[in-house]
């Protein structure tokens, strides 16, 4: 597969918390602050910014053990319908180079998509999250405002506006990542292994979805 661009940081592997996402692969949009992970935000005028703290999204899923692989691509400041920006340039459509990955969060529609990433924390404000997600055939969330904290997360405006989802490969997958960032009851079982990446079965699915249904 050619490179699509849609990882343009890496983060180096660390020993992962324990905890319900113990081991499952996490990218993150560019607009989120890493502690000591540069942050550009799609602009030149941050190419080489390094905040000092993760984003508190971000902190309350590397708390839950998910394993940060990467910054994912996003236009500057996340203000555009496509991904590319003048520090990393395009990101690519894994159906076919001449085709739109959306945006702003297509680097991690991408990542989620090829399999890099099990998770791609991402943000919404016009379709940030729900245009890439169409484009590349994955599960975009976009949830109730405020329900997730924007602490570390770039733009600082529109702040009524702007709100923090993911991206995943399935609705199960996404159930359990807004568990975790929203802070909410659930399964006392950790993720299922089995519904990590793309070693998934019907069976498995089922299971887990019965379990996240109210009681």
């Amino acid at each position: 597969m050619a490179d699509l661009n849609a990882i343009v940081t890496s983060i180096p592997s660390r020993e992962p918390a324990d905890g319900p996402l113990r081991g499952v692969w996490l990218t993150i949009k560019d607009t989120f602050d890493t502690a000591g992970v540069r942050t550009t935000r799609g602009s030149r005028l941050f190419a080489d910014h390094v905040p000092e703290r993760n984003a508190e999204a971000v902190r309350r899923l590397v708390e839950a053990g998910a394993v940060p692989v990467g910054k994912t691509n996003t236009p500057e400041f996340a203000l555009w319908w496509e991904t590319a920006n003048l520090v990393f340039g395009r990101t690519h459509n894994p159906y076919g180079p001449d085709r739109t990955a959306g945006g702003s969060s297509g680097g991690d529609a991408v990542a989620v998509a090829t399999g890099l990433s099990d998770i791609g924390l991402a943000s919404d404000l016009g379709g940030s999250i729900r245009l890439p997600a169409h484009y590349c055939g994955v599960v975009g969330s976009k949830p109730t405002h405020w329900l997730i904290s924007l602490e570390g997360h770039w733009p600082e405006t529109l702040v009524d506006y702007w709100r923090v989802g993911t991206l995943t490969r399935t609705v199960v997958d996404s159930a359990w990542a807004f568990r975790m960032l929203a802070r909410l009851p659930g399964p006392a079982n950790p993720w299922p292994r089995r519904i990590v990446g793309r070693r998934r079965d019907d069976a498995t699915l089922l299971a887990v979805a019965r379990r996240l249904e109210p009681s």
